[in-house]
């Protein structure tokens, strides 16, 4: 049994199409999708569209659960205008869609134990939604899994860990491990486990030109600044700014909720594009 392993597509519908398409010669029997479809890039609908016509192996990431338990009482939040622009737009289909994800998928296949989450399994999720780090060894003795297959952290992992394989495909649509071709991974179970892991070039100059048809983007343009940093160079620069943003929050003696206030955001855009020479 042979799986297309495709983690945080952000948005990314250009990315997406580039990794299908190669797929095609590499005799896929499923496409397991690892989360976060949506936000960041606009085509959120394309993308969950495409996941739901391909894949019956699907889960939530962080991004779904923020369309999951919905508030709009973040909605004046300048930090937060993409996430509520992403469920302004979305179809009623695809909020149901989202709606019915789980956290992670258990399958065995051949006498092999495949668990697929979104989130590394040392996380830990609270009621809240908050996730801390827990204790690595503790979940390993406990389970019983062959292989572990996680997203989140946009960078590529294949390692072996108290005798199970953990796999991590990187980033499809937001890769920040330094390169910013499109990633995927191929993990073939028979009577043993093999993993490959490719990357995949699309046209990313075409892809950013084509924000300006989406009515309303415009709304999210200082966090579409760094997400489109981000994909050009393959680094991090939208979570080193929120750093950033949230640093200046303190520093000026604002409450720490998580949130930062719209003066704060523009001020923090102005002096980390001066500090960095963007």
């Amino acid at each position: 049994m042979r799986f297309a392993l495709i983690g945080d597509v952000h948005g990314n519908l250009y990315a997406l199409n580039a990794v299908i398409k190669d797929c095609v010669d590499k005799d896929i029997d499923h496409f397991v999708f690892l989360g976060d479809y949506i936000m960041d890039g606009p085509y959120c609908n394309e993308v969950l569209d495409k996941v739901r016509n391909i894949s019956k192996y699907a889960i939530a990431g962080n991004k779904e659960y923020f369309i999951q338990n919905y508030s709009n009482k973040t909605k004046d939040y300048d930090q937060l205008a993409g996430a509520h622009w992403t469920y302004n737009t979305l179809t009623d289909n695809n909020i149901k869609y989202i709606s019915s994800l789980k956290d992670r998928i258990d399958i065995e296949h051949n006498g092999k134990k495949i668990v697929f989450s979104h989130f590394p399994l040392y996380h830990y999720k609270h009621e809240n939604g908050i996730f801390d780090l827990i204790d690595v060894e503790k979940i390993f003795e406990r389970s019983n899994f062959d292989v572990i297959v996680s997203a989140h952290t946009h960078r590529p992992l294949e390692a072996i860990m108290y005798n199970r394989r953990i796999i991590c495909p990187g980033s499809c649509g937001l890769p920040l491990a330094g390169n910013n071709n499109a990633c995927y991974g191929v993990l073939d179970i028979d009577d043993d486990i093999k993993y490959n892991f490719y990357t995949v070039n699309y046209d990313i100059k075409e892809y950013i030109s084509s924000f300006s048809n989406f009515v309303g983007f415009e709304d999210c343009r200082i966090w579409t600044k760094y997400y489109i940093l981000s994909i050009q160079t393959g680094k991090n620069y939208s979570v080193d700014f929120l750093l950033y943003a949230k640093a200046l929050m303190k520093q000026y003696g604002r409450s720490s909720t998580g949130l930062v206030d719209n003066d704060i955001w523009e001020l923090a855009d102005k002096k980390y594009s001066q500090e960095k020479n963007l």
